[in-house]
Parts: structure tokens; sequence; C-alpha cells
């Protein structure tokens, strides 16, 4: 099994939602193997630090906030079990005490091919659950279709024109809920300069508790 174990954090997206439910304190530096997560991450908590679109028509609900890995869909919430069954134990992990459901267990990260799919999870009830998938690269897609490489317009067609767009960053983000709440669930989706989706990832929202 490729396997290494760290109290250190993998994906910094992750730990910035963890890190809210801990009572704010000082994030760690972001990992070398995803750097623009935490960008993402702070943008579709803040979006009022950049200028961002707002479009209201569309429809997007919790149900589409899952993505097809494999043949198989996992979705947010989901046992990670699947996940495992699924892809194997090739991945490298990581954990630390959770901080929303300390008394619980831990957070952890299983990332796969060569650190481009990431499965976070947390404890809630004691049994680890998919609190958010992050990816950039790989044949991964959404419930919908689209995966990396896919354009703005597929996106739109799949998924409504109901979403915030970050135009300084390509960030395009649906969510089910307040945009400025970190415990609502998106979808968001990075674009490059022509459009077309080089990162994406789902999140429950959980993360903060």
């Amino acid at each position: 099994m490729k396997m290494r174990k760290t109290v250190l954090i993998a994906l910094a997206i992750s730990m910035l939602l963890s890190l809210t439910a801990c009572g704010g304190d000082k994030a760690p530096a972001s990992t070398p193997s995803a750097p623009s997560a935490v960008d993402a991450a702070s943008l579709s908590e803040n979006p009022g630090n950049a200028s961002v679109e707002s479009i209201q028509a569309g429809s997007f609900s919790t149900e589409d906030i899952a993505l097809v890995i494999s043949d198989k869909t996992f979705a947010i919430n989901d046992p990670i079990d699947g996940v495992l069954e699924t892809l194997g134990d090739n991945f490298e992990y990581t954990e630390a005490q959770s901080c929303a459901y300390a008394d619980k267990g831990m957070d952890k990260t299983y990332s796969y091919d060569n650190d481009t799919l990431f499965f976070s999870t947390i404890p809630p009830e004691g049994k680890d659950i998919i609190a958010e998938v992050y990816v950039r690269g790989g044949d991964a897609a959404t419930s919908k279709g689209i995966k990396i490489g896919s354009a703005r317009e597929e996106i739109e067609a799949a998924y409504g024109a109901g979403y915030t767009f970050d135009e300084s960053q390509g960030m395009l983000t649906y969510l089910d809920g307040e945009v400025n709440d970190v415990k609502t669930p998106r979808l968001y989706f990075l674009l490059d300069g022509e459009g077309k989706v080089t990162e994406m990832c789902i999140q429950s929202g959980r993360m903060a508790g």
C-alpha cells in the first residue's frame, strides 16, 4: 500500500473550513500538491474579496453535488468505504484531529492518482463520510458529465445560470444556500482563460460543524 500517515494537512482547502470551526486559528501554509485549492476555498467562502458576478436564475440542488469516478457515483455525506472499495489502497493518507467533531474522531484525506484526486472525510457520527472531493486531473466527472477540459457553456447547459462567478480567479460556483455561509454545500469549477475547466470540487460545508 502506498500510504503515508501524518498529522500535517494534505489539502489546505479542507483545513480552512475546519479552522473556521476551531475559532479561526491561523491556517497552515498551502501544500505544494494543491496550490490553487487555497485560493479557491477562500474566495468561495468570502466572495466579497474580489469582483463577483452574480446570476440568480437557474436550477441547482444538493443532489447535483456528486462526482462519477470509475463508473461509480460519489456524493457528499456518502461513507468513504465505497471510495476505498472502488479505487483501492493505492493512496496517500493524512489525518488530523477533527475540529468540528473532536469527540468523534479524525478528519482524513485520501490522495489518488499522483495528487490529482483528493477525498476529505469527517466523522460526525463516528463514521467517516465524504465532506469534499477535489479534482484537478484524470477522468472524474460530475454527475452531469462535466470534467476537466469541459467548457463554461457546457457547465451552464448542465446546471443552469444560477451561479456566482469570480472573474479575477476564474471560479464558477453553484451553492445550495447562502453565499457567505461556509456551511453551504457547493460545487465549484476553476476555469482557464479560454473558459475550460482546470479544477473542480464538491463540498458539503460540514467541516465547519
